[in-house]
């Protein structure tokens, strides 16, 4: 008898799964402009694209950009607590900012590459600038904007992995520091 209605088993989940995916489908086709909310209310972005901009010497539209933060070494201290007995306290140590990689679509605009042409010239203080990133949501509208000091490119690869695929344009930017200004 188990065997008899296995099919409608199947057929259960398989309309289960269905009406899981309409739900979700139904959910993330709203409009461009809906934003989702987490518990404390920040808003979870999909879809978004980054402005990049290099004291109007180098500007543009880049699909991801990976790499915006710092860290810290971690320096280890051997100490004494309160008993006597010793204890491992682990301090910051130097400050590191991470380079940024923002990739597009190749595109026939050569700014990006004319930039870090300044670098391999070797004319640093040409080359370095102001780079301000702002993440757009859907609509257009900036949501967050990173400050880069003294960014220069110092890396610009053109990959074409050949078949359907885009040929694109990844640029690795250097700096010194990173300020973030909340919209």
């Amino acid at each position: 008898m188990n065997e008899r209605y296995s099919w409608l088993k199947k057929l259960a989940v398989v309309g289960a799964l269905v009406s899981v995916l309409l739900v979700w489908q139904a959910g993330s086709s709203g409009s461009r402009s809906s934003t989702a909310y987490g518990k404390q209310g920040d808003r979870v972005m999909g879809g978004v694209t980054f402005q990049v901009d290099a004291d109007g010497e180098a500007s543009g539209f880049f699909k991801s950009c990976t790499g915006i933060g710092s860290s810290n070494e971690i320096v280890e201290n051997k100490a004494a607590d309160a008993k006597g007995a010793y204890v491992v306290q682990k301090m910051p140590g130097r400050l590191r900012v991470s380079d940024v990689t923002i990739t597009r679509s190749l595109t026939t605009d050569t700014k990006f590459w004319d930039w870090r042409q300044k670098v391999v010239d070797g004319k640093m203080k040409d080359a370095r600038k102001r780079c301000t990133i702002r993440m757009m949501d859907q609509t257009g509208k900036p949501v967050t904007v990173w400050e880069l000091s003294n960014a220069w490119p110092s890396s610009l690869i053109i990959d074409s992995k050949g078949g359907n695929e885009q040929t694109t344009e990844q640029v690795v930017l250097t700096h010194e520091g990173v300020t973030v200004q909340k919209q």
